[in-house]
């Protein structure tokens, strides 16, 4: 498989993603900004997908994004689709931020089969492969390993 993952990052070291805390672990305030840097990382496989995944931990002005940017690495652009082509990838993006969990929040392992439980047939086969701070990554429906 030959793949690629957009990452994008904030112009002005904004924290552009979500985050969570207090005993409720509640959505705490953000503000992303507009513009950003967009950069695109090859993948092969899971495991090159999750290394450059695992990288964005703990840096709250990054992101993966599923478009690919139309304007040059190195050119500030704004998050709207008229600067992102669509495109197909051999990897899924799935946000489970709003997915009601009543269980203990250190125990990934029960939270990766919950929300596995609760995708379709098709994906529960593929698999969780693992749970970084921002995402589950689940195998490739194409790729065996």
């Amino acid at each position: 498989m030959t793949d690629t993952v957009t990452i994008i990052t904030s112009t002005t070291n904004s924290q552009i993603v979500k985050s969570f805390g207090g005993a409720d672990y509640q959505q705490l305030k953000f503000s992303p900004g507009l513009e950003f840097l967009a950069s695109q990382h090859p993948v092969h496989d899971l495991q090159s997908l999750a290394s450059v995944i695992s990288k964005l931990q703990g840096n709250p002005t990054k992101a993966v994004m599923r478009g690919l940017p139309l304007l040059p690495e190195n050119k500030p652009v704004a998050r709207q689709s008229h600067n992102f082509s669509t495109t197909s990838h051999h990897w899924c993006m799935i946000d489970i931020d709003s997915l009601p969990w009543d269980g203990d929040l250190q125990d990934h392992k029960a939270m990766l089969e919950y929300a596995s439980s609760q995708l379709p047939p098709e994906f529960q086969r593929a698999g969780v492969k693992g749970l970084t701070d921002r995402k589950c990554h689940y195998k490739s429906l194409r790729d065996p390993s």
